[in-house]
């Protein structure tokens, strides 16, 4: 339950960047930002407790198998939701040629 209202938290969070993007108000794309980058950490704090429960279980039983699957999901969405806040939120350094 907890990973769908993450995943509605982080899609809705996407779409409002998108329209953002489009406007001039710099604060509410600031905020989608920041709320991005706290979905990120979240993930990936949470795939931190999945592998703690990989130490209690043999590798190869089904328990092992489930937190393992779980690891990967996070980082993979992590990974993907870090490359669209690298795209649209990260500042830019400005070349000086």
């Amino acid at each position: 339950m907890k990973h769908i209202t993450l995943l509605l938290i982080l899609f809705l969070g996407s779409a409002s960047v998108d329209a953002s993007s489009h406007s001039k108000d710099k604060n509410h794309l600031k905020k989608d930002c920041e709320e991005m980058l706290a979905g990120i950490v979240w993930l990936l704090e949470d795939a931190d407790k999945e592998w703690a429960f990989l130490r209690d279980y043999p590798e190869g039983s089904p328990e092992f198998i489930e937190h393992t699957l779980k690891i990967k999901w996070l980082t993979d969405v992590a990974a993907n939701y870090a490359k669209i806040y690298e795209v649209f939120c990260k500042k830019k350094k400005k070349n000086n040629h």
